[in-house]
């Protein structure tokens, strides 16, 4: 998307995050799952591990969920503009990626892009064990929404409303 309007003494570039025209969408082959307006959680209701983008939009957000085996759902805030790839340490590790560091709010560089650590919903234990994303759930929460990956995990049923 975009043009350029020629213009003296204005430069413009084009953000790695602007939509892709190039190659067929992963969500063609791989479809995901509204689950709703909320917070995507673990089965259990917890937190997971989420690495958080910035100025992103919802459609980016899905497409870059897909491309990952290791991304279980997709969230994205649209009063900030924020895009969190949901997953678990589990899967994040056996996809052969290393969590560089479980700090709240610490960096993590994911092919050449650097996004915000959130794990546990405070940083603290965050292990395989304590990150179980399951199935996955629901916290309804206004101004979120969650997609559940198409390479996440079958739901055995409608997705469960975490406890609020």
């Amino acid at each position: 998307g975009g043009s350029l309007n020629p213009r003296s003494g204005y430069k413009c570039w084009l953000s790695p995050l602007a939509e892709s025209t190039v190659g067929p969408s992963c969500l063609a082959a791989s479809i995901d799952t509204y689950l709703g307006e909320g917070e995507c959680r673990q089965e259990s209701g917890g937190y997971s591990l989420k690495f958080s983008l910035p100025w992103s939009n919802s459609d980016w957000c899905r497409e870059t969920c897909c491309e990952y085996d290791w991304c279980l759902a997709a969230e994205f805030t649209e009063s900030q503009s924020e895009c969190r790839l949901v997953t678990d340490v589990a899967s994040f590790e056996a996809a052969g990626y290393t969590l560089q560091s479980t700090s709240w709010g610490a960096d993590q560089v994911i092919d050449g892009e650097t996004y915000t650590v959130y794990c546990n919903g405070n940083g603290v234990d965050c292990t395989a064990s304590s990150t179980s994303f399951g199935s996955g759930s629901l916290n309804p929460r206004s101004g979120y929404q969650c997609w559940l990956s198409g390479t996440a995990p079958a739901q055995t049923s409608r997705p469960t409303l975490a406890p609020t």
